[in-house]
């Protein structure tokens, strides 16, 4: 089997129809392509004849657009080598941050930086721990990923795919990526620190969700994942432990692990929680966004009633009665919100509503959608506040607090590396003084493990 490393530059890809423009030309239509260090430009689809060929370095700008959000530019060394107009705001970001992303060299950081409070979560991958950047005080949550673990699970893409939709998404209820790095045996993610916790572990303390503190939840759930289908990103794993919440009691959405791109086809991967899945998921069917508002409708369902809709002795059992039963709701559940459930739970996914339909449900009735997004409704729920870090441990499990605050050793991959350069980053708001890395350009240190190489090559699912 022929082997296909995989580096930072080949998952950082991208194609498409865009309008373009040289700096001396006219306007035209073309097909473009993001591969590698290269943004090839194409008379269409086909890509049999190539119009320019554009080599992406350290050399290279991305600019977006000051009049037409549509639109961004290319600059080599300050000089406009290109123009392109898309079909959207998205679009024209997601293009230009990808280009940035191949670009600018990044400080590098370790664990070293960091002091380790505790830990707050674990999950099949790793763990994630509340640390303090010694150097500014800040609060991170840390999520350590080893590295053997991805290659025994054959998921190798999970930690590099989860970095490139966080660096690309960046809205007010998803959780931020300040920056990644790596050692020999680990990638590290830092993430914006949601002093909250789990609404998992949040209803295990209250109970129930009330109704108006899930209208509001839901909402902003709602707004997130539409931001993710706007960038072409079906999020595939929503329940009850992947929202959090921020300092001021505001949802955020975490572990993007299993999210992927479908932009240009339909996906069949089985993945995400058993409860939350889909009609078309459990039936073995292609799927796309729908899944999402699906999910979302069983969360509502359980922050509600503190069950979801479907039940079953064994797994195979709740799959049919997910796939073939109409969902049971208690009758006392609000009219509205029962309303919305089942609406959202429809089996045929081209009937089940989008956001723009959701968005006009009489549940939501009572909000001002501008209020929610720029985030004007102070939640009843808010963390109490506190100038000792570890006082906010309350609202994590104590599972998880009273676990040795330590970045736990893990075993080489013997004789082999994978240590994928360009994997590093920092975001603008998080730089300070620390050293840059020598390279700019992505690529592998050396040949990745045996096992790797053949996942890779056999295209391996996210």
């Amino acid at each position: 089997m022929d082997s296909k490393p995989l580096s930072i530059a080949s998952i950082l890809s991208l194609e498409g129809f865009l309008n373009y423009k040289s700096f001396d030309g006219p306007w035209i239509t073309c097909f473009c392509q993001i591969s590698g260090y290269t943004l090839d430009i194409y008379v269409d689809e086909t890509m049999e004849q190539k119009l320019e060929i554009i080599d992406i370095d350290s050399k290279i700008t991305a600019i977006l657009d000051d009049i037409n959000p549509l639109a961004f530019s290319i600059y080599r060394r300050n000089k406009k080598i290109a123009d392109f107009l898309t079909t959207s705001i998205e679009e024209a970001m997601r293009w230009s941050e990808i280009i940035k992303s191949l670009t600018t060299p990044q400080p590098s950081l370790s664990m070293d930086d960091f002091k380790i409070i505790s830990c707050i979560g674990r999950g099949y991958f790793g763990k994630v721990m509340l640390v303090q950047n010694k150097q500014t005080n800040e609060l991170f949550a840390i999520k350590a990923v080893p590295k053997k673990r991805l290659i025994e699970s054959g998921r190798p893409r999970t930690i590099i795919a989860e970095r490139n939709i966080m660096m690309l998404v960046k809205y007010p209820f998803i959780v931020q990526l300040h920056f990644a790095f790596q050692t020999k045996t680990k990638f590290y993610l830092g993430l914006e620190y949601a002093p909250g916790g789990e609404l998992f572990y949040h209803m295990e303390q209250i109970g129930l969700i009330p109704i108006d503190d899930a209208r509001l939840y839901v909402a902003e759930i709602a707004l997130a994942l539409d931001h993710l289908h706007k960038y072409g990103f079906v999020y595939r794993d929503l329940k009850l432990e992947n929202v959090l919440f921020d300092s001021e009691g505001h949802v955020k959405l975490t572990d993007f692990g299993l999210a992927k791109e479908i932009y240009l086809s339909n996906t069949k991967t089985f993945c995400g929680s058993n409860h939350y899945l889909a009609p078309e998921i459990v039936l073995g069917q292609p799927y796309s966004f729908e899944i999402d508002w699906w999910a979302l409708g069983i969360l509502l369902c359980e922050m509600l009633t503190g069950v979801t809709p479907f039940s079953g002795e064994n797994r195979m059992q709740m799959f049919e009665s997910i796939a073939h039963d109409k969902p049971i709701l208690p009758s006392a559940i609000d009219e509205e919100a029962g309303s919305l459930i089942l609406w959202l739970l429809t089996k045929d996914p081209k009937q089940r509503p989008k956001f723009a339909q959701i968005s006009q449900h009489p549940f939501f009735d009572c909000l001002n959608w501008e209020y929610v997004v720029n985030r004007r409704y102070r939640p009843n729920f808010v963390p109490e506040q506190s100038t000792c870090c570890e006082d906010t441990l309350q609202y994590f499990a104590p599972e998880f607090t009273q676990e040795a605050a330590i970045d736990s050793q893990y075993e080489e991959i013997p004789n082999e590396t994978m240590n994928v350069t360009g994997f590093s980053f920092i975001a603008p708001s998080t730089q300070t003084d620390y050293d840059y890395d020598s390279g700019s350009e992505f690529s592998l240190d050396g040949m990745l493990l045996h096992e790797y190489e053949q996942l890779a090559a056999a295209g391996t699912e996210i």
